[in-house]
């Protein structure tokens, strides 16, 4: 049994290794995705504004176009001013020159307003098209440096694969399954050891008599807490936890203790701070 114990050590650094790397190859086309969303929308909102500088030039250049036929207007009928000779004549012409320089102030004030949305949208354009640049330059150097990455870990995964293979055929294949999963769902760590009677994967403490079972190594024995495979550490029993004492005959050995011998000791605990952190994590 020690030497499965040895292989599952081992191959849980090859998984380990080949689940991140698999997991960064399948997260490299989201990243790319994002970038190239990044672009498109920067050339969507740049096309947008394109299409309405189109239209907004042509409404300037009529309203040019328009302003200058005003003033034709305008200017023709006050040099027919000079020509009038009747009352009715003069007050028509009046009206006639007012309402041109009317017309002709409004087509001045809409040409202005326009002109500075049109003014304002080109430098709007001018600041997406550097962005749009930067961002394709960027695109382009995420796409080759991928390309570099990818290469060299798809390398490395098939060397992974082939270490994998020497060790996998001589394990139980539900064995593998299970352990497999394990380091998938427990982040790299599938296997561990027994310290003190206590799983160091999930730090909790684990029965007495489980721990024995773990201990003569009859069979693989997976934590009951946080499924990992457990093996029993060397050197970790001593004196006084040799034998792990039932809870049954602790009570025994309470009765014949004074507690008075005891008022000033603070209530030993079988987990840390620190190990209880890692507890609520897991």
């Amino acid at each position: 049994m020690q030497g499965v114990f040895e292989k599952l050590q081992q191959l849980q650094g090859i998984l380990s290794e080949r689940y991140q790397i698999e997991r960064h190859l399948s997260e490299i086309p989201r990243r790319l995705s994002t970038q190239n969303e990044v672009v498109l929308r920067l050339r969507k909102s740049y096309s947008e504004k394109e299409h309405i500088y189109t239209n907004l030039s042509e409404v300037v250049s009529k309203l040019r176009l328009d302003l200058g036929d005003a003033q034709i207007v305008r200017e023709a009928a006050e040099r027919r001013m000079e020509a009038v000779k009747t009352q009715r004549e003069f007050e028509a012409l009046e009206k006639e020159i007012n309402d041109a320089a009317t017309e002709e102030e409004r087509l001045r004030q809409d040409l202005r307003k326009n002109e500075q949305e049109l003014q304002s949208i080109e430098s709007s354009m001018k600041v997406e098209l550097e962005l749009i640049t930067e961002q394709e330059a960027e695109l382009e150097e995420i796409n080759k440096s991928v390309a570099q990455e990818s290469s060299q870990e798809e390398q490395r995964l098939r060397e992974l694969v082939i270490e994998e293979s020497k060790l996998t055929p001589d394990l139980e294949p539900n064995l593998l399954y299970k352990f497999e999963s394990i380091i998938k769902n427990k982040l790299g760590l599938g296997i561990v050891g027994i310290r003190s009677g206590v799983c160091s994967g999930c730090h909790i403490v684990l029965p007495a008599n489980f721990v024995n079972q773990v201990r003569m190594a009859e069979k693989v024995e997976f934590c009951p807490y946080c499924s990992r495979v457990l093996y029993f550490e060397d050197g970790d029993v001593d004196e006084f936890f040799t034998g792990y004492i039932d809870g049954d005959e602790m009570g025994g050995l309470i009765d014949l203790v004074d507690e008075d011998d005891f008022e000033e000791e603070e209530p030993p605990t079988l987990i840390d701070e620190e190990m209880a952190g890692d507890y609520e994590d897991n």
